[in-house]
């Protein structure tokens, strides 16, 4: 029920929420955002809200902003938002993550939790051989492929390609990379997947895109990372058949305060709380 709010809706429900329950809100698009914010969170003055997709929040934010609602915090994935010029379109009260969404925040702030949840859920020997005989990483392995498939994303969308990109495999990014042709298998299971009649980028293309940015992270979602580093537990590790939401629910529970103090998110809402001489997070 609660996934089909419109804004309008969740404004009213945030609202009257807020009247029963006066502390401070972060309005946040998922309740997997709040397994990020809230063991962080100075309980006694903050609460999150899940406001159930990206488009009820940013309409809620509209609606906020124009009845002059300063107490309650939207937060959403910035997604290609900056590049794209939509972000332009939000009101100043939306807070956007520094990445494609708060899990990539957390993933590149703290690399330290890949490492922990790899170790937890993979064999050790097998891990081990794997990251000798490749020479890099699991945080810069799952990085890669991620990229793999972000910038072929950010193609589909700047150019209105209509790729479906959604839950994308990632074993066969995996695949890529070992066969040394990683590109060009994200590309064709991209087109796979996809409606006959697309007219997709090149791999040309895609190397093109790449080569002027200066932070590639930029371009990869939480969802692929994490994608990304379930394939290598289950198919290269010697892992368990673990599942990615276990896994995403594992990497957020790694994440200490002191890492996510490194996030744009932690300072906005920190000095968003601020003018209302309240301590938002549990560490300085």
């Amino acid at each position: 029920m609660m996934q089909h709010l419109t804004g309008v809706d969740l404004f009213n429900a945030v609202m009257m929420h807020h009247k029963v329950d006066q502390r401070l809100v972060l309005l946040v698009e998922c309740s997997e955002d709040c397994g990020v914010v809230d063991p962080h969170l100075n309980e006694t003055d903050l609460q999150s809200y899940p406001g159930y997709g990206k488009k009820s929040v940013v309409e809620a934010a509209g609606l906020l902003d124009a009845n002059g609602v300063t107490s309650i915090a939207p937060i959403v994935d910035a997604d290609f938002d900056r590049f794209t010029g939509a972000d332009k379109t939000y009101t100043a009260n939306v807070i956007l993550t520094e990445f494609y969404d708060i899990d990539a925040d957390v993933m590149f702030h703290c690399p330290d939790m890949i490492k922990s949840v790899t170790y937890n859920f993979s064999s050790h020997a097998d891990y081990s051989a794997y990251s000798t005989t490749w020479s890099i990483s699991a945080a810069d392995l799952v990085t890669r492929l991620s990229l793999s498939v972000g910038v072929l994303r950010y193609l589909s969308v700047t150019h209105s390609v209509g790729l479906f990109l959604r839950n994308f495999p990632m074993h066969r990014a995996l695949d890529g990379f070992e066969a040394g042709s990683l590109h060009s298998f994200v590309l064709a299971m991209g087109v796979m997947r996809s409606s006959a009649g697309v007219t997709p980028p090149t791999v040309a293309d895609m190397e093109a895109t790449l080569a002027p940015w200066s932070d590639r992270r930029l371009l990869c979602s939480g969802h692929d990372l994490v994608g990304a580093l379930g394939a290598l537990i289950r198919g290269r590790w010697g892992g368990a058949n673990v599942g990615n939401e276990v896994l995403a629910g594992a990497l957020r529970a790694a994440v200490s305060c002191a890492c996510w103090s490194r996030t744009v998110v932690f300072a906005a809402v920190r000095d968003w709380a601020q003018t209302f001489g309240v301590v938002a997070w549990t560490c300085a």
